[in-house]
C-alpha cells in the first residue's frame, strides 16, 4: 500500500481513530467545494489504544462500525490519520533537485534525519519551496507496524484504506479549505485524549509541526481523583454534566489542568518562536474533544495573550448537519482526511 497517495479522486471517508474515540466524516466533492454527507462518533473502550498503539483491535473495529452507522456513512474508501511517537514529520533543507530525483534519493536522505531503522518505516515527502540551490522538504516517516495495525482494524470494520495521512497535515488541509487567503501566522492546536497535534502556518503554508504527548485525559483523571468518582462519571462532569458535584466545585479543578496543559503547548509555541524567522503567532485555532471543555478556550486565551478560536472544519462545507456543527472542533482531523485528493503529497 502506498503511503500518503491514492490513484484517483474518490468520495472518501475521513477516519480519525483516537485513543478514546472514533470520528468519521464523509464529504461529497462538488466542483472545488464539498457537500456534507455524514458525521459519526463512537467511544473506544478504555485501554484498546494506548500511546497511539492498538493494543486490542476488537473494540476499535466495533467503534468504527458504530461511528459509520451513526453517521449513515455511504462510502467504503477510507483515508486514515497517524500521530504519536511512531510518526516523524520533519522539515529539512536539501540540495535543489527535481521531485523525481528526490524520490530516488529520499531513503538515503531520510536515514540522516529519522531516528528509526529505515527498513522499519514508510516514507514520503513534500517539496515546500525551492530557492536558489536549496529545497525545503517536509519529510514524513511512519513505522510500518503501526500503519499495518490501523489498516487491519479498518479493513476488518468493512472499509478499504485508500490513503494514509498524518493528523497534523489533515488539520492543515481543512484549515486551508475553510480559511484560504489568510496571511496570518496561525497555530492549529488539536487536543486529543493522550496527545496534542500542533501545526503552525504562515500565509497558509506549513512552517512547523509537532506532536506533544500531553492531552485531555488529565481532566477526567484529576476530577476522578479529586471527587472520588468513576472515570465515566468524571468524563461526564468534565463535559458539563455535573452529577452529584456542583460546577462551582468542578471549575477550579479544570482550570488547574488547563493551566498545566496550556504551559505544555506554550513551550511548543515558544520553541517555534526561537527557531524560526517568522512573525509571532497571531491566532490559535483549537480543535479536538478537549476544545469543548467548558471555559478552556477563554482560559487559554487569557493565559497566552493570543486570540483563541474554536476551529470549524465545516465553515465552507455545504449543508452540514446540526450535530456536526455543534461538535465541529471534534471533527477537524476527520474532515481534513475526508478532503484529500490525488494531487496531495503530504
Amino acid at each position: 500500500m502506498a503511503l500518503f497517495k491514492k490513484r484517483k479522486r474518490l468520495q472518501v471517508v475521513g477516519l480519525d481513530i483516537g485513543s478514546s474515540s472514533v470520528k468519521v466524516v464523509e464529504l461529497r466533492p462538488v466542483g472545488n467545494d464539498y457537500e456534507f454527507v455524514g458525521f459519526g462518533y463512537a467511544p473506544i473502550s478504555y485501554g484498546a489504544i494506548e500511546a497511539s498503539e492498538i493494543k486490542n483491535a476488537s473494540p476499535v473495529q466495533d467503534a468504527i462500525r458504530q461511528a459509520l452507522a451513526q453517521g449513515k456513512i455511504e462510502g467504503t474508501e477510507a483515508v486514515i490519520g497517524m500521530s504519536g511517537g511512531s510518526v516523524i514529520a520533519k522539515r529539512v533543507t536539501l540540495p535543489k533537485m527535481s521531485e523525481a530525483e528526490l524520490g530516488e534519493s529520499i531513503r538515503w536522505e531520510a536515514e540522516q534525519h529519522i531516528p528509526f531503522d529505515i527498513e522499519d518505516v514508510e516514507i514520503d515527502f513534500q517539496v515546500l519551496r525551492q530557492e536558489g540551490n536549496q529545497s525545503e522538504v517536509m519529510l514524513v516517516a511512519v513505522k510500518k507496524g503501526k500503519v499495518q495495525s490501523y489498516v487491519d482494524a479498518v479493513q476488518a470494520a468493512g472499509l478499504n484504506v485508500a490513503l494514509v495521512d498524518v493528523d497534523v497535515f489533515a488539520l492543515e488541509t481543512q484549515h486551508e479549505y475553510n480559511y484560504s487567503g489568510s496571511s496570518e501566522v496561525v497555530a492549529l492546536v488539536n487536543i486529543g485524549h493522550e496527545s496534542t497535534n500542533t501545526n503552525i502556518l504562515q500565509g497558509g503554508v506549513n512552517v512547523y509541526a509537532r506532536d506533544i504527548f500531553v492531552g485531555g485525559k488529565q481532566y477526567a483523571a484529576t476530577v476522578a481523583q479529586r471527587f472520588d468518582v468513576s472515570p465515566g462519571d468524571a468524563e461526564a462532569m468534565v463535559r458539563g454534566k455535573q452529577g452529584q458535584v456542583s460546577w462551582a466545585e468542578i471549575e477550579p479543578v479544570l482550570d488547574l489542568v488547563s493551566q498545566e496543559l496550556g504551559q505544555e503547548i506554550q513551550r511548543t509555541l515558544d520553541y517555534f518562536g526561537t527557531t524560526a524567522e517568522h512573525e509571532r503567532i497571531q491566532r490559535i485555532y483549537l480543535s479536538g474533544g478537549c476544545a469543548l471543555v467548558p471555559g478552556l478556550k477563554d482560559f487559554l486565551a487569557s493565559q497566552w495573550g493570543i486570540e483563541v478560536a474554536l476551529a470549524n472544519p465545516f465553515a465552507r462545507v455545504k449543508n452540514p448537519s446540526d450535530v456536526a456543527e455543534k461538535l465541529a472542533p471534534l471533527a477537524a482531523v476527520a474532515t481534513g482526511l475526508a478532503m484529500r485528493y490525488p494531487e496531495d503529497r503530504k
